[in-house]
């Protein structure tokens, strides 16, 4: 019974196994790296335009996926450079500060979409939190364990009822009175 404990405790660690994303996601301009219960991946550059990010797929509770970004487009006139977008020094020109304009007070939250995101990168799949050969061997596992046990308690109580009916009874005695 120990063991059966074990083992689920074993499967529901794996099965909820918790994804991280050192840069938060797909954030272009930083290196990170993602880590999930399958793979450690770092972000890189396939060259120095393209970009390879990694982030999970979920929002806590995942796996690591990855996106091709191309730099220029993130951010106007950057470049990768180990495993970020960004721009090089020499390229940078002072830009005048602008005067601050007065801004009326929003009634509602804007929705803030990451700048370079659009939905039609990649498709969206469900979370896939555990592999179904995965899945399929830890169910074949509990059964066979609960097989097996039933059969044990099946057999302890023959062989209690076989030496109960073999076993000599005691005689009564009378009492005198």
């Amino acid at each position: 019974m120990k063991r059966l404990v074990l083992g689920l405790v074993l499967l529901a660690s794996l099965a909820f196994a918790a994804c991280s994303d050192s840069d938060g996601g797909r954030v272009y301009g930083t290196k990170g790296f993602c880590q999930d219960p399958f793979k450690n991946r770092t972000d890189y550059c396939l060259d120095s335009q393209m970009l390879v990010e990694y982030y999970c797929s979920g929002t806590t509770i995942g796996e690591c996926k990855a996106v091709q970004q191309t730099c220029p487009w993130v951010i106007q006139g950057s470049s990768c450079n180990d495993g970020a977008c960004g721009i090089k020094l020499d390229t940078l020109v002072a830009l005048p500060k602008p005067s601050p304009t007065p801004s009326p007070t929003p009634t509602a939250q804007p929705v803030l979409i990451e700048e370079g995101y659009t939905p039609q990168q990649e498709r969206i799949e469900p979370v896939q939190t555990l592999p179904f050969w995965l899945a399929a061997a830890a169910l074949a596992v509990l059964f066979v364990l609960g097989y097996r046990y039933s059969e044990k308690r099946a057999l302890d109580r023959q062989t209690h009822a076989i030496s109960e009916a073999f076993a000599p009874k005691k005689a009564k005695r009378k009492r005198r009175g």
